[in-house]
């Protein structure tokens, strides 16, 4: 050998990308420029395990391939899968016991990725869990460059609390850390002389040859991407431009959508290049999300908006600076029409800023301190007058909302019960809060109610309506009656506090970002009933609904329960098929989907009396029929064979813990439920 200059090596930790997905981000676009600059370059994703398979991961079908090098365009890619990896909680007592998983996880053995640090010149970590591989790369070579690049807010993006402590303590093995939008610069105050700012760049041989329209409509509106993705502004858009047609590109979810509205797989990058350029004008659907607005500066896709010269609307945090680009509120939807009016009148006008190319981006990344541009200024630390002015526009508008005082539409469907529908009754009499309705959904005889309603017609408000048998279905007719701001659905044989809708309403103004609030039903002696709770207040997800309340003490804004739409009338008591429960658990799931925060309440209380305090035929009948709408609900909502298996398993192991106590019925009941739950699941809609 002769000469010939030796390459380089870099290896970069994304814990949300793999090089070979057809989901693109701009670390894929980083290792193409330095592959072209002719170092060697070793993708390596992490925070890969038997829990991604369980929350659907969209890179698992490369699990056979994981663990072992491939390379895919001269990059070498590796995912490393593990036994376990930590993920985040919204749960204190589960975050303080999984601390040490986080130390654990960086210590796991793997020859290949301590070979790659040991020889590596540059490692660049990305936002997310390869950070606390920092320390163990430096320690395997001080010699390597470590580059955090901060691709994003470690709050915004939900990441685990404790990453962002690792990342300070680890500040001494990190030599640059390399921001994408001056708008962060005042989160990394820590972090003085060693951060810089590294934008996005563009390949511009990607752009030159982009292939025809694939749109026949003569209006287009696209998006791209699955990042903090929010359904119910296309739910909201569709329906009031029926003459535009909505084009959504790997938003990493399915929702019922309009006619209007086209739904699209991940695909690569290039094929999704004609739907942007032949677009009237771009979306970027975003959350309404704390601590974004540097998304105005770091969105990937705003800016290849602009580069193909389409306008763009997006929330008015990710507005910024730009004349092509016209917010909204994500907090109040009517606030969208006006952004595609002006969105719409800025087509073929759109002013196409200069963007520096990735292979100049990346010199940057590399050695950011020998380019003027990446110093940041003492303003974009500080905030700029405009950014306050916006902060306080934000208070204000939050302020206002908080000073409206909310209505309540409480919808009750009843049947076959008129003493406890009168116990209800009095509760609500009392109430703290007389700012609500009563939409009672008759599924009685005729005049069975007849006496209690003429009893409190001059008490409350009431309005009464008959329905066909089955919960869904009145509760779908009460949904449509409903005049108040919040709609909660109160079972007739439950009762509330006097201060329960003082509650909820208190609550739900305090936090204007909470869409849904749950809480827990007790007994009259305060004990929990229906089913148990989590141990304290929190976020509601997917994954812990199960433990987050029940319908008696939902309530939602009627604003997200008209997003969500009607409740399954194949689920619940009186549906016409097996499945006689799930609708509420279905209508939640739904909700979460469409992107509404759900939040549970401890301190929310409402009453409902036992209903399994003794286990005889009669329960385990009703776990039978039961069980089957759960299994129902996770099938639908795709939570998988390996959860299906954990919830049946649990089931059956109590099944044997009662068996060991010689408590028959019990057993009897919880092995109802496990077969119950399997049946639901694979039995056919």
């Amino acid at each position: 050998m002769s000469g010939s200059k030796q390459k380089q090596s870099v290896v970069i930790v994304s814990a949300v990308h793999d090089y070979r997905t057809a989901r693109r981000g701009s670390i894929q676009a980083i290792a193409d420029a330095l592959h072209r600059l002719n170092y060697d370059v070793t993708f390596v994703s992490v925070r890969f395990s038997l829990i991604s398979l369980v929350k659907g991961d969209h890179r698992n079908f490369l699990w056979r391939r994981s663990n072992r090098l491939e390379t895919c365009n001269g990059i070498k890619c590796y995912l490393w899968r593990t036994v376990f990896h930590p993920f985040q909680t919204r749960s204190k007592i589960i975050r303080l016991l999984s601390a040490p998983l986080f130390q654990l996880y960086a210590h796991l053995p793997n020859s290949l990725l301590d070979e790659k640090f040991r020889s590596a010149a540059f490692v660049v970590i990305e936002s997310g869990l390869g950070i606390v591989l920092i320390r163990r790369a430096k320690a395997l070579n001080k010699s390597a460059k470590i580059i955090y690049r901060a691709s994003d807010k470690l709050d915004t993006i939900g990441a685990p609390d404790r990453l962002q402590t690792e990342l300070r303590r680890t500040m001494s093995s990190i030599d640059y850390i390399c921001l994408l939008a001056a708008k962060m610069a005042s989160n990394f105050a820590w972090a003085g002389n060693k951060r810089f700012l590294v934008p996005l760049g563009i390949h511009p041989p990607d752009f030159e040859e982009i292939g025809p329209s694939p749109y026949s409509a003569q209006l287009n509106a696209v998006s791209v991407g699955s990042m903090l993705f929010d359904p119910g502004f296309f739910l909201y858009a569709a329906a009031e431009f029926p003459h535009i047609e909505f084009h959504i590109i790997g938003c990493g979810t399915t929702f019922a959508a309009p006619n209007n509205v086209h739904i699209y797989s991940e695909m690569p990058f290039k094929d999704t290049l004609p739907f942007v350029k032949h677009a009237s004008f771009g979306i970027a659907a975003y959350k309404d999300t704390e601590n974004a607005e540097y998304l105005s500066q770091s969105s990937l896709k705003l800016m290849q908006f602009e580069l193909l010269g389409i306008p763009a609307v997006c929330p008015a945090f990710a507005v910024g600076e730009s004349q092509n680009r016209f917010g909204y509120d994500p907090k109040y939807l009517s606030s969208i029409d006006e952004a595609i009016k002006l969105a719409l009148r800025r087509i073929g006008n759109v002013t196409r800023p200069k963007f520096l190319t990735w292979e100049e981006i990346t010199k940057r990344l590399l050695a950011p301190f020998e380019y003027g541009d990446t110093v940041i200024s003492t303003e974009e630390v500080s905030g700029t007058a405009d950014d306050f002015a916006r902060e306080r526009a934000s208070a204000f508008s939050r302020v206002l909302m908080q000073a409206r005082k909310p209505t309540i539409s409480l919808i009750v469907c009843t049947i076959g019960r008129s003493e406890k529908l009168e116990r209800l009754f009095v509760s609500l009499s009392i109430q703290n809060c007389a700012d609500f309705e009563i939409i009672v959904v008759d599924q009685n005889p005729d005049g069975f109610l007849t006496p209690i309603i003429n009893n409190y017609r001059d008490k409350l408000t009431l309005t009464v309506v008959k329905s066909e048998r089955g919960l869904s279905k009145a509760r779908n007719i009460g949904l449509k009656l409903a005049k108040g701001d919040i709609v909660c659905f109160p079972d007739d044989d439950c009762w509330y506090r006097p201060s329960t809708l003082e509650d909820a309403v208190k609550y739900l103004a305090e936090n204007p970002d909470v869409d849904i609030l749950l809480g827990k039903t007790v007994d009259s002696n305060g004990y929990n009933s229906l089913s148990a709770f989590r141990d304290s207040s929190g976020t509601v997800s997917k994954w812990n609904l199960w433990s987050s309340g029940n319908s008696n003490t939902l309530f939602i804004r009627r604003e997200g329960a008209q997003l969500v739409g009607n409740f399954d009338e194949d689920l619940g008591v009186g549906a016409a098929t097996r499945f006689q429960s799930g609708e509420e658990s279905d209508f939640i799931l739904r909700a979460l989907a469409l992107g509404k925060r759900a939040f549970f309440y401890d301190g929310l209380l409402i009453h409902h009396e036992q209903v399994d305090e003794q286990i005889g035929d009669t329960q385990i009948k009703r776990a039978q029929k039961y069980s089957l709408g759960f299994g129902r609900v996770l099938r639908k909502h795709q939570f998988g064979l390996p959860y299906l298996l954990y919830r049946t398993a649990r089931s059956c192991l109590r099944a044997l813990i009662s068996l060991a106590f010689l408590n028959l019925s019990q057993a009897r009941y919880k092995i109802a439920w496990a077969l119950g739950t399997w049946q639901g699941y694979f039995a056919r809609p």
